[in-house]
């Protein structure tokens, strides 16, 4: 049954009685809430009320000029972090491999997840796959399922690439208020992923950051998979910046962020939920995007300092230049082969610049090691931090993993400025 909302409190006075009055007095939601409640049966055949949202685009909203100002702001920002890494030294996987492991670590408590485990490796793999094959293919619910089947396959993700056949409950506390919402039932929430879908391939009113944001909000309104939803938005960001051209490789993750500003973030949400108030949820997307690009841009210029670092460490060294073999070229390959593999093991480098000689190598990690930017290692050494850093690129290949426990040198300051948490708490 499809209510207005000012026709709920009616419709409970006349059928339902206290039951359901009381828990319309708990729901959320109101007249301004862009969409409608439905009727639902719950357990014992009770009556619940779930909210589906109002296809987009948004009805009688223009984006304001504090919108367009931030839209300015991200492009901005995305533009300098696109070039800073077309000159980094590291692979694309470098960068995002920590972000999605912080956000995991933030999120991946056993309440929220419930024992469900989920894998960087197959999260960055699905990535590098989707960017290699479906950057040019259109929006389709089919290829968020095949994402999701390729996203979690950890224990206990028994539903993983399905859609959801019952609605969600969630609850939340407000003031010593708790107020419940049901998340679409089955039909309706597969009419509102086909508007979805439609909105994103055919809809041109929006530029596409502001687009993403409005397609952010929507996906989480529909909540089409049994969990693991943010996590899908999160992944479809990071797609969606290199399908519209903002970005070419996946060095950016916006979950860190989202995880460390949660209460803006769920606030900012609920003003569209409740208030249709699209402005302060865009402007909050926008500014995240922001912020995260500007964070990463600032990552970048202390791991390309480092990397100067080491080559001035190796071209001042005096064994090195009595060994004749302190030149820019060498120096240069060396902390290339080093900033490819930091966790490595030297016949791995070895190979990765076949040219050097042994001596050469022997002299270089001398001398890194003396200027404590390299740190020998033995197997079972734990006295560093375990980090598991993927060397992937775009063929999608199965990537190569480096464990500090089989790697015998690691190169630590640029391992600890990967790890360190983007936005401290």
């Amino acid at each position: 049954m499809r209510l207005n909302l000012n026709q709920v409190f009616s419709f409970f006075s006349r059928h339902f009685k206290t039951n359901l009055l009381e828990l319309a007095a708990k729901s959320p939601y109101n007249k301004l809430s862009p969409g409608y409640l439905t009727v639902i049966e719950g357990r014992h055949n009770a009556p619940l009320l779930a909210f589906v949202p109002n296809p987009l685009p948004p009805k009688n909203w223009s984006p304001s000029q504090e919108v367009f100002i931030g839209l300015d702001r991200v492009e901005t920002a995305l533009k300098m972090l696109e070039q800073k890494a077309l000159q980094s030294h590291l692979l694309p996987s470098m960068l995002i491999a920590p972000l999605i492991l912080e956000d995991i670590k933030l999120r991946n408590t056993p309440d929220e997840n419930m024992g469900k485990t989920i894998y960087m490796g197959d999260y960055i793999r699905q990535l590098f796959l989707a960017i290699r094959d479906e950057c040019d293919l259109p929006f389709s619910m089919e290829r968020f399922s095949q994402w999701h089947q390729g996203i979690f396959t950890g224990p206990n993700w028994q539903h993983r690439g399905l859609f959801r056949t019952e609605s969600l409950v969630f609850t939340r506390r407000e003031n010593e208020e708790l107020s419940y919402y049901f998340t679409p039932p089955y039909e309706p929430m597969l009419k509102c992923m086909a508007d979805l879908e439609a909105f994103m391939n055919q809809d041109q009113r929006y530029p596409p950051l502001i687009k993403l944001a409005l397609f952010f909000y929507q996906f989480l309104a529909i909540h089409p998979f049994g969990d693991g939803n943010g996590r899908m938005t999160r992944f479809f960001t990071t797609f969606n910046l290199i399908q519209t051209g903002y970005l070419t490789k996946p060095y950016f993750f916006v979950g860190p962020y989202l995880n460390t500003h949660r209460e803006e973030y769920i606030q900012s949400l609920d003003q569209v939920r409740y208030y249709a108030n699209w402005d302060v949820w865009v402007t909050y997307f926008l500014s995240a995007l922001e912020n995260t690009a500007l964070a990463l841009s600032h990552r970048l210029d202390n791991i390309e300092s480092l990397f100067q670092q080491g080559v001035e460490t190796l071209l001042n060294d005096n064994a090195l230049h009595k060994a004749d073999i302190a030149d820019i070229n060498t120096a240069q390959k060396i902390m290339q082969v080093l900033f490819k593999d930091p966790l490595g093991e030297v016949e791995y480098w070895r190979k990765l610049a076949p040219t050097l000689s042994t001596d050469t190598w022997q002299l270089a990690l001398k001398s890194l090691q003396d200027a404590q930017l390299l740190t020998p290692r033995m197997d079972g050494d734990d006295t560093e931090p375990k980090v598991e850093m993927l060397d992937q690129n775009l063929s999608g290949d199965p990537p190569h993993k480096y464990s500090s426990l089989t790697a015998n040198w690691a190169l630590t300051p640029l391992i600890e400025l990967l790890n360190a948490p983007l936005f401290p708490i």
